[in-house]
């Protein structure tokens, strides 16, 4: 039987969170690249090291969820979560029935009408 060390699943999910960040980084590169053009990296890859802990403080645990949380942080302001002009994305991501994807795509849906409503 093969064993795995404990030392080499703290490697695996290191490289893989670091494959995750990086991706992250281009990804935010890309779909904001007006924010991100004063941004170095490192303070990208700061801000997206930032939003996965807040993301999974709300219950967040996809890579698709966390990287939803983070384009909001993008579109909605770095601190969203504790604006209270978008206190309906607090309520949200608090509200404990709901799990990650649901969080996830009601962010993205509420988001949508939010900024629909704001354009009219």
């Amino acid at each position: 039987m093969l064993m795995i060390r404990e030392s080499q699943m703290e490697a695996l999910a290191r490289v893989s969170f670091d494959s995750f960040e990086a991706g992250a980084v281009d990804l935010v590169r890309g779909l904001f690249p007006e924010d991100c053009a004063a941004m170095t990296d490192e303070r990208i890859r700061l801000r997206i090291r930032h939003g996965i802990a807040r993301g999974r403080s709300y219950g967040l645990t996809g890579k698709r969820d966390l990287l939803t949380f983070i384009e909001h942080m993008f579109i909605l302001g770095p601190a969203f979560d504790s604006d209270p002009q978008y206190a309906w994305a607090r309520e949200l991501l608090t509200n404990p029935e709901f799990a990650s994807a649901t969080k996830a795509d009601l962010l993205v849906r509420l988001t949508l009408k939010y900024l629909r409503s704001k354009s009219n």
